[in-house]
């Protein structure tokens, strides 16, 4: 899950509601996605002077996630080589909290080479999400621009657009996001690199406010991904990019 900020012009009689840490006014599209890079949770029409945290804890999908009887996510299971059950987690980067079923990075101070080969996987993780938002501002270049309407209207127009971006994903795939980007995308890259520095400036990730510990079921489930990442979950590549 991320966030991205989407522009628009100072809404009439506004002030500083909408007025962003990159010093323009936005507000902002929260959102998870599948590893098909579709939108499964949206939140749209928070104002851009909220971070990432504010957002999410904010969100019904916070809500969800701390109440498995909504969302009815499998149990865990037993990642390879390990005899305890590990659940099925979200990724997410360091502006989230980290708990049962949100994994984040660890702190870069006095991290270990084995932390770093953690923080690698997980951040080749989240390029999925990264992706989904290069391909929706690729395909509706608004995003790309300083939108000239009200908060209320822009909302509706960025829940149109994830809408279609699903839509074309399930019938279209192979025309609507291309393919060579995706190729590059799992060989390091992501989709937001086919697009130049100043589109990138119209798409800026929300900001980190406060930095979060999480409790202590997050750290535990975090420590066995970083056990299985090095042991048996390994990759030969890893290494060399952590």
């Amino acid at each position: 899950m991320d966030g991205k900020h989407v522009r628009i012009t100072c809404p009439d009689k506004g002030g500083s509601h909408h007025f962003n840490y990159k010093s323009y006014h936005s507000i902002i599209l929260f959102a998870l996605t599948d590893a098909n890079y579709k939108f499964i949770y949206i939140d749209v029409g928070t104002n851009g002077r909220i971070g990432d945290s504010g957002v999410y804890n904010k969100s019904k999908l916070k809500k969800c996630l701390a109440d498995n009887s909504i969302l009815n996510i499998p149990a865990g299971k037993n990642l390879p080589g390990a005899n305890i059950a590990t659940p099925y987690v979200v990724l997410a980067d360091d502006a989230f909290p980290l708990s049962y079923n949100v994994m984040k990075p660890y702190p870069l101070k006095n991290i270990t080479r084995e932390e770093k080969i953690y923080n690698y996987r997980l951040s080749r993780g989240r390029r999925i999400v990264e992706s989904s938002f290069g391909i929706l501002a690729s395909r509706f270049r608004v995003f790309l621009t300083t939108i000239n309407l009200c908060p209320e209207k822009v909302t509706k127009i960025v829940l149109a657009a994830c809408t279609i971006h699903n839509l074309l994903i399930d019938r279209r795939k192979h025309l609507y996001t291309c393919h060579e980007i995706i190729s590059r995308s799992r060989k390091g890259h992501t989709f937001l690199d086919v697009l130049s520095h100043e589109e990138l400036q119209e798409l800026q990730t929300l900001t980190t406010q406060t930095r979060t510990v999480g409790n202590r079921h997050g750290r535990e489930i975090r420590e066995n991904f970083k056990i299985f990442y090095n042991g048996a979950g390994k990759v030969p590549w890893q290494e060399e990019y952590a």
